[in-house]
């Protein structure tokens, strides 16, 4: 099997890193009841006093709707577990106890309940709300989406499907590279992570008429799901923390069924599975060898509509085009289609500022 741990250093191009920040911390007030004469005296509340109390609770809603965005985010942008941990779970229940106070009837509290459980199919009453509350909202028809195809509902993963292409939600360059994707796979299974990784890619299965199968790592934190994919006959590991670890025992325990790993997963999981890792076109084939004539016909099938824009990201995701070039031009012995292939990793470095890398990249060992 191919190293690839040196391009995988070089472009990593879906993922950022998010400082730490200390979580906030909300002191209950204590109530003192003044008794007279041992009796309870009743205590007098005026307009004034009154505004003052629902100031301070809509303040308190705010900060926890702020911090609660922001601990998601940084949940989501962790690289090499997708399952939340108990203080994990601790941090945004906390901020979801203070929105309740006053806002249970509000769209965030809704939708970030749902959130919250990380695709726990039975919290969708939350999610149900937060859509009648906020129906033209993109990151609902996403969780929908999502919800659908975990419960294996295509009908109703149809109608989100189509609002989120209807309304250009996704980058057309996403959808652009996401039929390349598709192409390199033909008619196996592909291991997506992420809703922006998955759902252009759900889009272009469509406009394509293939039937790929795709398989999103994020998705396995439902038990829905999981056991979803038993059904369907995969063998799935003991437990139901999803990290590295889980997912590389996964694609060992379904050896069996031409499993294509999406080069957009972070490099944390690609890197413990790098002795079974095979480029082939724009994924690693699992456990497999491939022939350089397997990758050439790939490479002459596929559009390669990226390499001809010139926006950000098109040019970030043209660098997933590199490890298949690569390939190609250490097998090649036609030195004129070898100069092609040079010429063409040539121009991604260009684009993507790093130019300088084109000899050690191309001559570093294999």
């Amino acid at each position: 099997m191919r190293k690839i741990i040196y391009i995988l250093s070089i472009f990593n191009v879906y993922f950022f890193s998010f400082s730490q920040q200390n979580e906030l911390e909300y002191k209950n007030k204590n109530t003192i009841s003044n008794q007279v004469e041992k009796k309870e005296v009743e205590p007098v509340q005026d307009e004034t006093t009154e505004f003052f109390d629902n100031n301070r609770l809509n303040q308190a809603f705010e900060s926890a709707k702020s911090e609660f965005s922001l601990q998601y985010k940084l949940l989501q942008t962790q690289t090499s577990k997708k399952s939340f941990d108990q203080k994990e779970r601790e941090v945004l229940d906390k901020q979801l106890a203070v929105m309740a106070l006053t806002g249970k009837s509000t769209f965030e509290y809704n939708f970030y309940s749902y959130l919250a459980g990380n695709y726990d199919t039975d919290k969708f009453d939350y999610l149900e709300k937060a859509a009648f509350l906020s129906p033209g909202n993109s990151e609902v028809w996403e969780e929908m989406l999502g919800y659908y195809y975990i419960m294996n509902n295509e009908l109703k993963a149809q109608t989100y499907l189509k609002l989120l292409k209807q309304k250009e939600v996704y980058d057309r360059s996403l959808i652009d590279y996401a039929k390349d994707v598709l192409k390199s796979v033909e008619n196996g299974v592909l291991l997506t992570h992420g809703e922006r990784d998955t759902y252009p890619l759900l889009i272009a299965n469509e406009e394509l008429g293939l039937d790929v199968e795709i398989i999103n790592i994020d998705f396995l934190t439902s038990d829905t799901y999981r056991q979803s994919l038993r059904e369907k006959d995969y063998v799935l590991p003991e437990g139901q923390f999803i990290n590295t670890v889980y997912v590389n025992m996964f694609l060992n325990l379904n050896s069996d069924k031409k499993i294509h790993v999406a080069m957009t997963l972070p490099k944390d999981y690609l890197s413990s599975l790098n002795e079974k890792l095979a480029t082939k076109g724009l994924t690693y084939r699992f456990n497999e060898e491939v022939s350089y004539k397997v990758n050439q016909k790939i490479w002459n099938s596929l559009d390669k509509v990226i390499l001809k824009k010139e926006s950000r990201l098109a040019q970030s995701l043209s660098a997933n085009y590199i490890p298949l070039l690569k390939f190609l031009y250490e097998a090649e012995k036609n030195e004129e289609l070898k100069k092609n292939y040079k010429e063409q990793v040539k121009v991604i470095l260009k684009g993507i500022n790093r130019e300088d890398q084109l000899n050690t990249l191309l001559d570093s060992e294999k």
